[in-house]
Formats: C-alpha cells, sequence, structure tokens
C-alpha cells in the first residue's frame, strides 16, 4: 500500500488524514516534538503552522521525500471553479462575504479545512478559498480562477526572516492562478512586475451611494475589490448590494459588544498586527481606551508611537508583549499595564467616561494566554457581562 506522512495532527493535519485515507494511502503521523519517522513515504502533507525549516521536513527533503503542503494536496484534488484570498487584514470578513453573495462556501483558513472538504462530496458550486502566508509558501497547482490581495503589512515576523519574505509568501497567490485567471489588488500595491493583476482604484472604481451602515461591514477598498471580482462571476449590481444589506460580518472583527454606562465596548480581537490595530483606531469616532498586547510575534510597533493618535486617551497593556509596549508607548499615551484582558476590562471601564470607547485590539498574537483570538475576544465580552451583571 502507498504511505503517506501527514506532519502535525491539527485540524490541517487531520483534515490531510482524512483525505489520504480516502484516496488509498496508509498513514503516518508525526507531531512536532517526535523524531523523525522512519519508512518509505511516497511524500510527506506539511501542516501550515510548522516552518519549511522544522527538522521533520527538513529530513524528509533530505531523503529526497516530496514536501507539500496540506493546502497543495487539497488543491489537487478540489473542484473549481474558485476564488483565493489572501492579505494581511479583511481576508476573513472578504471570504464570507464572496461565499454569501456569490452562494459559495467558504474554505481554507476560515470553516473546514481544504483537505477535509475535499474529501467529501463537494456539492459546491463554488469555492472561495482564504489563505494564509503559510499556506501559500508550498502552494503551485493552479486551480484559482480569480483570486484577491487586500493588503500587505508586516507580520509573523517570527516565521519570516523579513518582510520581504513575507510578502513574497502572499504574491505566491498568483502562481496559483489557472491561465485566464486575474488577481484584483489595490492600486498602491501595483507596480507593475506580475502579470494576470489587474489594479482597483476604490475612489474612481466605485462611484456608488452607500448606505452608512455598509462601510461597517467592509470599507471602501475592499468593497471594490468584492465587487470587481461579483462582476467577473457576472453579479449583478443590484444583487452586490442585497447581499451586502443581508451579510453578517464575522464576530470579533470591530464586533459592537454594548453600551454600558455611556461607554461603547468594540471587540476587535481579530486584529492580531500592528496594522489592524491602526485600522480600528481610525474607523471608531470619539475617545477610545485601548486594550493592546499579547505575543508580539517579533513585529514593530514604531507606528504606533504617534499613529493612534489623540483620540487614544489611554492604552492598558496585557500579556506577554505588555512591558515591551509600556517601554516604547509611554513617552507618547496614557499607559496602565495591566496582567490579565479581564482585569484591563475592568479598569478600563472604570477610568471611562461618557461617551468613550473601549476597544480590545491587540495588535498581537493571543497564543501566550489563549487558544485563539476567538477565545480571547469570548473572554472581553464575558468580562463585560460579568461587569454589568455586578460580579
Amino acid at each position: 500500500m502507498k504511505r503517506a506522512l501527514v506532519i502535525g495532527y491539527g485540524i490541517s493535519g487531520k483534515g490531510a488524514e482524512k483525505l489520504l485515507l480516502k484516496l488509498g494511502y496508509e498513514v503516518a503521523i508525526a507531531e512536532q516534538t517526535v523524531e523523525v519517522p522512519a519508512g518509505d513515504f511516497e511524500f510527506a502533507v506539511l501542516s501550515p503552522g510548522i516552518p519549511q525549516s522544522h527538522p521533520i521536513p527538513t529530513a524528509m527533503k533530505a531523503r529526497n521525500v516530496p514536501v507539500i503542503g496540506e493546502a497543495e494536496l487539497a488543491f489537487r484534488h478540489l473542484k473549481g471553479p474558485a476564488i483565493g484570498i489572501t492579505g494581511t487584514n479583511g481576508k476573513t470578513t472578504l471570504t464570507n462575504f464572496l461565499a454569501h453573495a456569490l452562494g459559495g462556501k467558504a474554505l481554507g483558513n476560515v470553516g473546514e479545512s481544504l483537505a477535509a472538504y475535499a474529501a467529501s462530496d463537494q456539492s459546491e458550486n463554488l469555492l472561495v478559498v482564504e489563505l494564509s502566508s503559510y499556506q501559500l509558501e508550498t502552494l503551485q497547482t493552479q486551480l484559482l480562477d480569480a483570486a484577491i490581495l487586500t493588503n500587505i503589512t508586516p507580520d509573523h515576523m517570527d516565521r519570516y526572516p523579513s518582510f520581504e519574505a513575507y510578502a513574497k509568501a502572499k504574491w505566491r497567490i498568483i502562481d496559483c492562478l489557472k491561465e485566464r485567471g486575474v488577481c484584483f489588488i489595490p492600486k498602491k500595491l501595483d507596480d507593475g512586475r506580475f502579470s494576470q493583476v489587474e489594479s482597483i482604484d476604490a475612489d474612481s472604481y466605485l462611484q456608488l451611494s452607500l448606505k452608512e451602515g455598509y462601510w461597517a461591514k467592509l470599507d471602501q477598498e475592499t468593497l471594490a475589490l468584492a465587487f470587481a471580482v461579483c462582476q467577473k462571476f457576472n453579479l449583478s449590481k443590484e444583487a452586490f448590494f442585497q447581499a451586502l444589506e443581508t451579510f453578517e460580518k464575522p464576530p470579533h472583527r470591530l464586533e459592537y459588544v454594548c453600551e454600558w454606562n455611556g461607554v461603547t465596548f468594540i471587540n476587535d480581537s481579530k486584529g492580531t498586527n500592528p496594522a489592524a490595530t491602526l485600522y480600528a483606531v481610525e474607523r471608531i469616532p470619539g475617545s477610545i481606551l485601548l486594550i493592546v498586547g499579547g505575543d508580539s510575534k517579533g513585529l514593530s510597533f514604531e507606528s504606533w508611537k504617534e499613529g493612534l493618535g489623540k483620540k487614544v486617551k489611554a492604552i492598558l497593556t496585557i500579556g506577554k508583549a505588555g512591558l515591551m509596549l509600556q517601554e516604547i508607548l509611554t513617552p507618547y499615551y496614557e499607559i496602565h499595564q495591566m496582567g490579565t484582558l479581564e482585569e484591563a476590562t475592568h479598569h478600563a471601564s472604570q477610568i471611562a467616561q461618557v461617551g468613550d470607547t473601549v476597544l480590545l485590539s491587540p495588535g498581537c498574537a493571543s497564543f501566550d494566554q489563549f487558544k485563539n483570538y476567538a477565545h480571547r475576544g469570548e473572554v472581553f465580552k464575558n468580562s463585560i457581562q460579568q461587569l454589568r451583571r455586578g460580579i
């Protein structure tokens, strides 16, 4: 029987195992901490959270065993048509919106794993696939009819040696386009290096009258990119805005939690890099008490020194990066060093005044204190509910 090795056994690894078993392979599993498995393998499947420099994939390559990613395994067995979405920020909301607008299935870095879906009956007519830089590193199959690259700002500097290396991984989405596929990008990203690219100028491309609430769902640039893709798939303007009207944004992304004692609470736990926090602060009117911190991922926070602006009344720091952020930002802002998110939420509610907004937009990963960003967001919301109940 053919043998394949799955490296990593989280959601992606389990999905890869499911697909490989369906394809008739005997599957061996290697966790990150185990020794290099013995035996012969036709190929190895690497989970996206494990870097290619890890000892196990390195050893497989030394033994001339091909190493592919879980996404690449799935791409070889998925049925199109398909749209790929990547970028530093905004890709999950955009993926969900396009699936909603076009009647497709959201997959990849959101929802069901790619390989698990590839092992199913694949009943959907259109796939909308969110792809992280980790997944794109090993992708090469040309499955995509269209793609969107939303933006590129520094992130995951604990994995990549430079911003250029991170950006290169993001641009690999173009390599996954079919011959007549096109990747839509903001005009500011178009430097003329790539073919199969259409740059979108949001100011001139989307001259449409929008209801005020639409901007809370997708910003103007993202709306323009979404509209361009929907036009490629022959969705009318009327149907596009009807879909926008009925679309519900995923949680933890500038999510309104409540207003209590005249103070608004906003959960932006998905803001896991400095640019995302700057964006969140820009979108919220009025004075802000900002909760930040977590695992910094090796990122620079120099842009926060003056970039957060005068609307930020105070910053409450939490987690592993708390002390570092305090040192960087103390000359510019009122800083409150807190231990936990619960403590920060409670303290923010005490010092906030009527009309203020308490914003959780950490600018950091969550893994130092939480299972993931969703867990962090739920802890924030639960802390607010406990405050309201007087617990």
